[in-house]
């Protein structure tokens, strides 16, 4: 698809008792479609009055105080827009303004460049020449001037009018006019006026040029390059806009595994082509608030395929993925840019509605991460005795089959004296392991490697990434700047200055009976029977059962085994070897019990906070938690949130390279800088929360939100805090043991 002005829209003189220009947004705009604005003022105006709202940045700029004076904008609509763009004017001055919605946008390298004269009176107006090596190019051409009669403009010959409500009696006047052109020179258009004249001495004309082209020859350009362009000094010449990339390039590709064998590479599985612009693409994964204290929530993803082909209707037997469109097919997401691929997800379908109306055929698909099917299993495991949580993660891991090579696990702070699950899903059982490590440890899907990530509550030490600021997010000057709105939440209602810890202390009793049954088994020859086992208490030391303790034989002899020696179930295999019939009467499982035999209480309070704010308390248990590890997990918590942490969403578009570099680079527990004049924040903070959004024709704008929270009190120096392995602060006298 060519690029196109879709709709355009224009104001006329405001007048000299206005100081603004509002330009009404074209209509039908979507996110995504580019916009470019021109505005004039007459020669009452200045260049400096004339300012363009938050969003628009800056193309061109020319004009001297016999012609009037006239800049250019551009900006891609994002998913909310106004409804008139206001731009600034000045009193006493006539201004005039125009826009133009441009469609088409392929994804490919897109250009835009501009150029505005100034030259003496005439009516022949020959606004500037420009050239591109691309085959795509639009060329928006503009031809205004201060005139006190009534002029009409004609456009020049093969250009579409898009601006003839700009053709106006006093004092402004002046026309926008489009055509598309291939590669090569555009030649220097020329509009003509009916007259130009009515003011002694006559004033001249301002002539511009924007030219919009896409195409793999387009160049690109730096940060901020459209803002430096100058005013001319002369009633005559040329100021060119430093043509190349408006905004940064970026490659969206969208996998489906259809054939459901872990490569992307069968018959249809790149849908990229497929995914509807209309519609935004959204990512999003982190914790459920934007709260080191949060649980991390399953990641969610969406987007639409134009299904106007019926592949991807499951009843549709001449489809080539017939039989293929299923729920739980692994996709994934990749942007590219600068060389350098990123996986901004990695999940599997997990439902799709089917639009099946004429001329609107669509595929909704929803998708989750790994970490949702984690509560779809449940894990029995055997009893471990002195496991760090770490090593717990593993072996729930292990017990449901998730491959080695896709696990990225930290050892864990946190020491648990007994540990086990019976019957819990997976999921269930490792937020328990999180909650006992406290925070800000957390689990995540790693969307790179398809791995599952466990971080400890001591990696905001050792990572990086998280001990030195990656980024500065600030509201103006350099970028990566963040765009409004800033969502901002003072942290009250979260202060935590009261933690209780419930501890159960669970010791061994002598061995005996964990579980007993007066049931009859009767066997044939060679017959095997099991037994499920279930004890009331997790137990340890199991012993295979044997006559005449454990069980009666009144008749014939049978083998007896057990399936594991420890947790808080097993299996009890009895098999007739003989080849005679047997009888067992009764039968009971000989163990060594874990029963909670006391109950500790650990807490932590502040007393400060609570005087000046009440009890806040918080309210998760640490399952898992011994004693000492209860008091470090209660005093981290209250030696931070006694006081409020504020939390922010930080909203970044990808308009520079920087920005973009940053939306695709971040990742949970990144340390970031936040500055921001109206809050007042100029502090560091970490990422909790990523949410993706992607729009707009060819897919080119990534809009992301990062939630992020205030840093809190240090309660473990990272320069001094002993950490095992490390060569500086992993020798004995030389560091302090953190909580």
């Amino acid at each position: 698809m060519a690029l196109s002005v879709a709709t355009s829209s224009t104001v006329g003189p405001t007048g000299p008792s206005q100081a603004w220009i509002r330009i009404p947004k074209p209509f039908g705009t979507n996110p995504g479609d580019l916009l470019v604005a021109a505005t004039w003022l007459d020669n009452d105006g200045s260049m400096s009055s004339l300012t363009a709202p938050a969003g628009w940045a800056l193309l061109g700029s020319n004009g001297v105080p016999t012609s009037g004076f006239a800049r250019t904008w551009w900006k891609f609509a994002g998913n909310s827009e106004p409804t008139t763009y206001q731009f600034g004017g000045v009193f006493g001055s006539d201004g005039m303004g125009a826009m133009v919605r441009i469609i088409g946008l392929t994804g490919a390298p897109l250009s835009i460049s501009a150029d505005i004269n100034t030259s003496a009176n005439a009516t022949n107006h020959t606004a500037p020449s420009e050239f591109t090596t691309d085959v795509d190019a639009l060329y928006i051409g503009l031809w205004a001037g201060v005139v006190a009669t009534t002029c009409t403009w004609t456009p020049p010959a093969g250009f579409t009018n898009r601006g003839a409500a700009l053709s106006q009696t006093l004092y402004m006047q002046g026309i926008l006019a489009t055509k598309s052109f291939g590669a090569g020179a555009t030649g220097a258009p020329v509009a003509t006026t009916s007259t130009w004249n009515g003011f002694s001495p006559q004033f001249g004309d301002l002539t511009g040029a924007v030219l919009v082209s896409q195409g793999s020859s387009a160049g690109s350009l730096a940060s901020g390059a459209q803002a430096g362009l100058t005013a001319g000094a002369s009633a005559s010449g040329t100021v060119t806009g430093a043509g190349g990339t408006v905004a940064p390039s970026v490659k969206y590709r969208y996998d489906i595994d259809w054939n459901g064998d872990g490569l992307f590479t069968g018959t249809g599985e790149n849908v990229s082509t497929r995914v509807l612009a209309n519609t935004a693409v959204t990512i999003s994964y982190g914790r459920d608030q934007a709260r080191a204290l949060s649980p991390i929530k399953p990641g969610v993803a969406g987007f639409e395929l134009d299904n106007t082909s019926r592949d991807y209707s499951p009843d549709n037997a001449s489809s080539p993925l017939f039989g293929k469109v299923l729920p739980a097919r692994d996709n994934k997401i990749t942007a590219t840019f600068q060389g350098v691929d990123y996986v901004l997800w990695r999940g599997h379908l997990d439902d799709f509605a089917i639009d099946p109306t004429p001329g609107h055929r669509v595929l909704t698909v929803t998708c989750i991460d790994a970490l949702a099917d984690l509560s779809e299993v449940d894990v029995y495991t055997p009893l471990y005795r002195g496991i760090r949580t770490g090593a717990a993660v593993h072996a729930i891991l292990d017990a449901i089959g998730w491959p080695s090579a896709q696990r990225d696990i930290d050892p864990g702070a946190t020491v648990i004296k007994y540990w086990w699950e019976e019957g819990t899903n997976a999921w269930d059982a490792l937020r328990k392991l999180v909650t006992s490590e406290g925070p800000p440890a957390f689990l995540a899907i790693n969307p790179d490697t398809n791995s599952i990530m466990f971080r400890d509550r001591s990696h905001r030490m050792l990572y990086p990434a998280s001990k030195a600021s990656q980024a500065t997010f600030r509201d103006a000057g350099a970028d990566p700047r963040f765009s409004w709105p800033l969502g901002y939440t003072a942290g009250w209602r979260d202060i935590i200055n009261s933690v209780t810890f419930s501890v159960p202390g669970r010791e061994p009793l002598d061995p005996g009976a964990v579980w007993t049954s007066d049931a009859t088994w009767d066997f044939a020859a060679n017959e095997t029977k099991t037994v499920i086992v279930v004890a009331s208490e997790p137990f340890m030391n199991a012993q295979v059962p044997f006559w005449p303790r454990d069980f009666q034989l009144p008749v014939g002899s049978v083998v007896m085994s057990i399936g594991r020696d420890s947790g808080q179930s097993t299996i009890i295999t009895m098999t007739e070897a003989a080849g005679l019939p047997a009888q067992v009467v009764g039968l009971q499982l000989w163990a060594t019990s874990l029963p909670v035999r006391n109950t500790s209480q650990v807490s932590i309070t502040d007393s400060a906070s609570i005087g000046a704010y009440g009890v806040k308390t918080y309210p998760d248990p640490a399952d898992w938690a011994n004693t000492y590890d209860a008091e470090a997990v209660a005093q981290i918590i209250v030696s931070q949130r006694a006081q409020r942490l504020p939390t922010v969403d930080v909203r970044l578009l990808g308009a520079s390279t920087t920005t973009l570099g940053h939306q695709l680079a971040r990742d949970l527990s990144d340390r970031v800088t936040i500055v921001d004049a109206e809050t007042g924040l100029n502090g560091d903070f970490y990422l909790e929360q990523i949410n993706h959004s992607i729009t707009g024709a060819g897919n080119r704008i990534l809009e992301t939100h990062f939630g992020c929270e205030k840093i809190g009190p240090l309660v473990d120096d990272p320069a001094t805090v002993f950490i095992f392995g490390s060569p500086t602060n992993g020798k004995f006298g030389t560091g302090l043991f953190g909580h």
